[in-house]
């Protein structure tokens, strides 16, 4: 089973990436990033959602990141 992060969870796009995840066989929606609503769970399935990807990694653990920002919320991840 493969853990996810999805970074930009709320987002228009992120949002159905996560969903497609969690119904995935082998997948699992570990968590989400999104400033906006960090310290809350996506949707009905319940994944925690943090402020960074820092905190979604060290908190929640996951073998993949996918990252559905902009350019420039890429390269703060990066520092």
């Amino acid at each position: 089973m493969i853990r996810a992060c999805v970074s930009g969870i709320t987002g228009w796009a992120g949002a159905p990436i996560a969903r497609a995840i969690a119904g995935a066989d082998d997948l699992e929606l570990a968590s989400g990033v999104s400033r906006s609503a960090a310290g809350t769970a996506f949707e009905d399935i319940g994944a925690p959602v943090f402020g960074t990807v820092a905190e979604a990694l060290a908190d929640a653990g996951a073998d993949v990141v996918v990252d559905f920002t902009d350019a420039a919320a890429v390269k703060e991840i990066e520092r």
